[in-house]
């Protein structure tokens, strides 16, 4: 009800309507990226917080078997505070120059479904090995199936669950590890170290 300056009285109806945020976020922090991939076995504990690929991986070198996995980080440092996303998205994209596996084909083997897990403690790269890599949180886990193609791009993986986990908790970012770590089987994918910028992990989350 609204009353006009001669006294009249009337119904008017507004509209309002109400768009919801969409945030756009790769791996880049400032200073660098927030990433690594780690390698290793009881023996062997290599880590590289620059290379251009993450990788989830079980081969051999000089006929030694050792796992490797990836950890990645995206700044949230723009996205509105105290709100619950409606939706998360995660896109990784294949390595067409693997320096991994068999240096051809970014996807191999015919066990190589991944995890994708919300990482649970804080880590960093310059500190973080295989054998001090992080812990994960299994709840929201997204189980990315076995593919036969060489190369194939994981792109709008719903994973709402885990960054509303991640917004609560701290952040701490996701990993990526084989289902089963059987040799021979792997997944490459650039990082936000890659020269191409439209290949480097992307994150979309929606209010």
């Amino acid at each position: 009800m609204a009353l006009d300056s001669a006294g009249d009285e009337g119904v008017g109806m507004v509209t309002i309507t109400c768009k919801p945020g969409t945030y756009t976020l790769r791996t880049y922090f400032e200073g660098g990226h927030f990433e690594m991939h780690y390698m290793g076995n009881s023996v062997h504990d290599i880590s590289d917080p620059t290379a251009p690929e993450l990788v989830a991986m079980a081969w051999t070198v000089n006929g030694e078997a050792f796992n490797a996995r990836a950890a990645f980080e995206f700044n949230f440092t723009d996205l509105p505070a105290g709100m619950p996303v409606r939706s998360a998205k995660l896109s990784l994209y294949s390595n067409h120059n693997p320096i991994n596996g068999d240096h051809t084909d970014a996807n191999y083997g015919t066990t190589n479904a991944f995890y994708i897990s919300r990482i649970n403690a804080l880590w960093s790269p310059s500190t973080t090995s295989w054998l001090t890599q992080p812990g994960i949180d299994t709840d929201g886990q997204v189980l990315i199936p076995q593919t036969n193609q060489a190369f194939l791009d994981v792109t709008d993986v719903d994973v709402t669950t885990m960054v509303n986990k991640m917004i609560s908790s701290g952040n701490y970012g996701f990993k990526i590890q084989l289902q089963n770590e059987t040799i021979y089987n792997s997944r490459v994918f650039y990082s936000s170290a890659a020269t191409d910028s439209t290949k480097h992990p992307k994150l979309v989350v929606a209010y």
